[in-house]
């Protein structure tokens, strides 16, 4: 009954906050903080991650112990490696890589893996055995590990109707792509016109394309919420309903 009274309520946001970042790592310090404020439960947490990339990575020189000290910490993350610190501090245990078709470095499907210490590097290692994490050397066998905490996975491909679709959902470095690709249609309709246009008539369809983006972006929202009503459907990640975490 002592140890029951001692448990704190966990706390409900009135407005759901919206972090936006620089750079990926830098969205663990508010995850931290919003565990701190109990408005995240300390473990069991969900992630959705909508990414060309996992950010699965692993911190290769970091003791296993300074995990649990965000100064320290701080030091070693990477836009690629915040996640799987987060992992083995006992936060995060539900993960899901929401990927566009043309990222592959870790298969579809769900799976689950250990995150622990291994017990000679005092390092994070994974029991995954997949090239993104043995061309590293981060992988590690269970029975090498300690203080292991598990981690279920779920990579989920983003489908496209057009090839169209697919080009317009690059991202903005890729905006130059999307425009090769367009010329030789233009030409049929820009007769008489240099191709090597100006920079009045570049600005113009860089402005068209972002008007398509932004019409793009808004039917990625719809497709996302499909996602977490499937997601939750099936009990992949059982707390999406009170918090999604965005990268």
């Amino acid at each position: 009954m002592e140890l029951h009274s001692r448990v704190k309520k966990q706390r409900v946001y009135s407005k759901l906050p919206v972090i936006i970042v620089e750079d990926h790592q830098e969205v663990l310090k508010h995850i931290y903080r919003a565990i701190a404020t109990r408005h995240l439960p300390f473990e069991n947490i969900s992630m959705v991650h909508l990414d060309s990339h996992p950010d699965l990575q692993i911190p290769s020189k970091i003791p296993a112990k300074d995990v649990f000290n965000l100064t320290e910490l701080s030091k070693h993350l990477s836009i690629e490696n915040w996640i799987i610190p987060a992992v083995y501090a006992g936060h995060i245990s539900h993960f899901v890589w929401v990927k566009p078709p043309w990222a592959d470095q870790l298969p579809e499907g769900p799976r689950r893996v250990t995150v622990g210490r291994h017990v000679t590097y005092d390092t994070i290692r994974i029991n995954w055995p997949d090239e993104y994490y043995l061309s590293d050397v981060m992988y590690a066998d269970s029975e090498d590990m300690i203080d292991s905490k598990q981690l279920d996975v779920n990579v989920v491909t983003l489908k496209y109707k057009t090839k169209h679709d697919y080009l317009k959902y690059q991202t903005a470095e890729d905006a130059q792509l999307l425009e090769s690709k367009d010329q030789e249609s233009r030409k049929d309709t820009i007769k008489g016109d240099d191709l090597h246009t100006s920079a009045e008539s570049k600005a113009s369809i860089l402005a068209k394309h972002l008007r398509e983006r932004a019409l793009t972006n808004f039917r990625q929202v719809i497709v996302f919420l499909e996602i977490v009503q499937n997601i939750k459907r099936k009990k992949i990640a059982r707390s999406v309903e009170k918090e999604i975490c965005l990268a």
